[in-house]
């Protein structure tokens, strides 16, 4: 079954769309869209969470050899290269300084 696209979102920039529904959180808590984060951390935090509990719906080997890897690096790439899509998603934030 595919995963359900929406258009406010591009899913996994850059890197292959394997966990759509997670990127599409993730993108969606950085354009401001959902608002049950408080900051930038605790949306990336949320995100590799997201792709872990992915991780835990599949064989134990493929948890701990593809899912777990795989959340850690993404997480890494969201928090070195998410900080500019963070400020600039995220005008609301700008206007209540």
């Amino acid at each position: 079954m595919a995963e359900r696209r929406s258009a406010r979102t591009d899913g996994c920039t850059g890197v292959p769309d394997i966990a759509w529904h997670c990127c599409e959180l993730h993108d969606l808590r950085y354009r401001g869209l959902r608002r049950d984060v408080a900051d930038r951390a605790e949306a990336d935090r949320l995100f590799r969470e997201c792709l872990r509990e992915r991780g835990r719906q599949d064989e134990p080997f493929w948890r701990w050899v593809f899912w777990e890897p795989l959340a850690w690096a993404y997480w890494a790439g969201v928090r070195i290269f998410g900080a500019r899509a963070w400020r600039q998603q995220r005008p609301f934030l700008r206007r209540q300084r």
